[in-house]
């Protein structure tokens, strides 16, 4: 067995307390690294959420648009008609 003077001794205790906190760090940067992924995972499916519930609005929009054109058509074809059968 061999026996560490003081240097030594704080030398390696340096270098065991520098691997640990290299690790530790190690640590906090994956965990940092997949809190990133599962925020950035989560506004992905929040904005393809958004998206999908944009592109409904519009549709529900150009349907709205194009009842309210039939409608119109309608009324014009009345009111033709009825200009017609009064002449």
């Amino acid at each position: 067995m061999h026996i560490l003077d003081s240097s030594q001794s704080k030398t390696l205790l340096t270098k065991l307390t520098i691997q640990s906190t290299n690790k530790d760090q190690t640590k906090v940067d994956n965990a940092t690294n997949d809190k990133d992924k599962d925020q950035t995972s989560y506004i992905d499916k929040m904005a393809q959420e958004a998206l999908k519930i944009a592109q409904n609005n519009l549709k529900n929009a150009l349907s709205s648009l194009s009842n309210a054109k039939s409608n119109s058509n309608n009324k014009v074809t009345a009111v033709n008609s009825t200009i017609n059968q009064l002449a």
